[in-house]
């Protein structure tokens, strides 16, 4: 199946949210990152973090990703072990 829409339906609800003028502090806009996040499935993560690391709008969705910490708190044990990418994504 072909996943570059649902990729880049969270690449875009993230860049929306980073570019928004939400009156409030960073943290309001970390408070929708987590509900995005808690929408998503272990393996959803899994995908979207490879993904994050591999695909074509890497730069700028690993930016995304990183700064609105969607992958804190989840179990990403299932991924292999790539010690640089986990330690600068995950910790």
């Amino acid at each position: 199946p072909e996943l570059s829409t649902y990729f880049q339906l969270i690449f875009e609800a993230l860049r929306y949210l980073d570019a928004s003028l939400i009156q409030d502090r960073q943290e309001t806009k970390q408070a929708y990152a987590d509900m995005l996040g808690a929408m998503l499935s272990p393996a959803e993560k899994h995908l979207i973090f490879y993904h994050g690391l591999l695909g074509d709008n890497r730069d700028k969705f690993g930016t995304l990703l990183s700064r609105y910490r969607l992958f804190e708190g989840s179990d990403m044990r299932g991924l292999p072990e790539i010690p640089e990418v986990r330690q600068h994504w995950y910790s």
